[in-house]
């Protein structure tokens, strides 16, 4: 009852009922009220101050939380056609358009959060990988050599971009170049499946460095030992090359021959 009349009452800042509901959220270990406990003052917050971006934001944390992840992407929209100037809400935005897959949201959203932030390098890799997904390997070169520039050293994001580089440069047959790019992202993020995995078949199907080819999968199968969408083929075409008895080369049946998908 009086929580409700606090968040009822204007003369409360909103920043301060938003953080009361946050701590709250992020403290489950320690609170003795779950999140469906929660949400409903969420609810009350959003029915009182539609308009309020603090409060949309909490909505939109939440809703990620519980995976509601069509939900909260609304949510982001809404928040940055309102307010352009919040970089790490266009992240989130981007991020949560890449984890679903959607490549013209990826290239939207991108695009105009270069408009306010040029010297930021996701939105360059978010506007690459619907590219690299229709073909457009130069144009998306472009984006990722740009993005590479603006990247911190040893980043994560770096990393990602070096790997995306390979796949552009070796889809132009400039396979040193791309073999290059793909060391460069093991070098900085070495447990990096997708890398592991489109290295070792690139350089499995030219039989080229095949011992190292297989080294990668090994690190690729000891962080995701229950993965079986593509290591086996890997292993298994490795194996014909090297003659080794390895068990996983006949554990599994080899999928169609397709490096991994470039989302990750």
């Amino acid at each position: 009852k009086y929580i409700r009349s606090a968040f009822l009452n204007d003369n409360i800042d909103n920043g301060l009922k938003v953080q009361y509901l946050l701590k709250l959220l992020v403290n489950q270990d320690n609170s003795k009220i779950s999140p469906e406990q929660i949400y409903p003052y969420v609810q009350l917050l959003l029915e009182k101050y539609p308009n309020d971006l603090g409060v949309r934001t909490l909505n939109a944390d939440f809703l990620k939380r519980e995976n509601k992840l069509e939900e909260c992407k609304k949510e982001l929209e809404f928040i940055v056609s309102r307010e352009k100037n919040n970089y790490l809400v266009w992240e989130e935005l981007m991020l949560l358009s890449n984890q679903l897959g959607d490549t013209a949201a990826m290239r939207k959203e991108g695009l105009e959060c270069l408009n306010y932030f040029p010297n930021e390098a996701l939105p360059y890799m978010m506007i690459s990988l619907p590219m690299l997904v229709e073909g457009n390997y130069a144009g998306a070169k472009d984006y990722l050599v740009k993005g590479l520039e603006l990247a911190p050293e040893k980043s994560f994001i770096k990393s990602q971009l070096y790997a995306y580089l390979g796949e552009c440069y070796y889809k132009q047959d400039s396979v040193d170049i791309a073999f290059s790019m793909f060391d460069s992202a093991i070098a900085i993020n070495p447990n990096d499946i997708m890398t592991l995995n489109n290295y070792s078949y690139y350089l499995s199907l030219r039989d080229e460095r095949l011992d190292y080819a297989e080294k990668m999968i090994s690190a690729a199968l000891s962080v995701d030992p229950n993965n079986a969408t593509f290591l086996p083929f890997n292993f298994g075409f490795i194996d014909e090359y090297i003659g080794s008895n390895s068990e996983s080369s006949n554990s599994s049946s080899p999928i169609d021959g397709q490096p991994n998908t470039i989302f990750s």
